[in-house]
């Protein structure tokens, strides 16, 4: 009981914690910019990173990467050890810090590069029940031969809401974007298991210019199960969008069960 008190005590102090309170950093960078040619990208949610295989298909998948995205990232001193095999730097922001294990939840994005700006949201909804928030990463990245930056956007959207609730966290997202006019990475566990949800999405996203890559198969593992009150229930969970973006190479990998979220893997340039 007196675990789940400093939890909600904690939720909320929250509007009142700034960015550099909810970010941690860790691991190295190899490069000072993002490759304008040629950028490998991988999008998952890694479960964290407690099933089993995760270690091996982790090392395997973010190989040669330059950008990894991922969320449910419950940082601890093992998962950061599996993370930092890989030479990347890391920026994690904690949508809030477990009352029982003191793992920090949250999302991860890493790269070769270290980001010129970042900024970390927490959503302005919470949980239904559990009355955590989720985090999301803002972030830019200077590129190779190139004035302009890319923008580097982590999303783990709010789940158990009303529809409603996930239009205001996806506001939320689109105010903390809309500054940046040029090329832009947008991508997720956006938690769009309805077609209200997708619709609304695409709609706020292509306001901003900002469209959605199409992939033939589901991004996560769990299937369509049919119908909750009315509402359609499974599907595309992860969504990927970009804008003044060439997408020259993009993969599911229904393969990997080392989450229940499929990775997705993208190779792309810089228009």
């Amino acid at each position: 009981m007196k675990a789940w008190l400093i939890l909600v005590f904690s939720i909320l102090l929250l509007p009142t914690i700034g960015s550099a309170q909810i970010t941690s950093t860790f691991g190295v960078d190899s490069r000072s910019e993002l490759p304008s040619g040629y950028i490998k990208a991988l999008i998952w949610n890694i479960h964290a990173g407690e099933d089993v295989n995760f270690r091996s298909d982790y090392h395997q998948l973010a190989k040669d990467s330059h950008l990894l995205l991922m969320q449910e990232v419950d940082l601890n001193s093992s998962l950061q050890s599996t993370l930092e095999d890989t030479e990347l730097y890391f920026t994690h922001a904690k949508s809030y810090i477990s009352p029982l294990s003191g793992n920090k939840k949250g999302v991860a994005t890493a790269s070769v590069s270290k980001p010129s700006t970042t900024r970390a949201l927490r959503s302005s909804v919470v949980e239904f029940g559990a009355t955590t928030p989720k985090a999301v990463l803002v972030q830019l990245y200077k590129l190779s031969d190139r004035k302009d930056s890319l923008l580097v956007v982590n999303v783990h959207a709010i789940n158990f809401v009303t529809n409603e609730m996930f239009y205001q966290h996806i506001d939320q997202i689109i105010k903390a974007i809309k500054f940046h006019k040029g090329p832009a990475l947008v991508a997720g566990d956006f938690n769009t298991w309805n077609k209200s949800r997708l619709r609304y999405l695409d709609n706020q996203m292509n306001k901003q210019n900002i469209e959605r890559v199409k992939f033939n198969g589901g991004r996560s593992s769990f299937p369509n199960i049919g119908r909750w009150f009315g509402v359609e229930i499974g599907g595309e969970f992860d969504q990927v969008y970009t804008r003044g973006i060439k997408v020259r190479f993009k993969e599911i990998h229904s393969s990997i069960t080392s989450s229940d979220h499929k990775p997705i893997e993208i190779h792309f340039s810089i228009l």
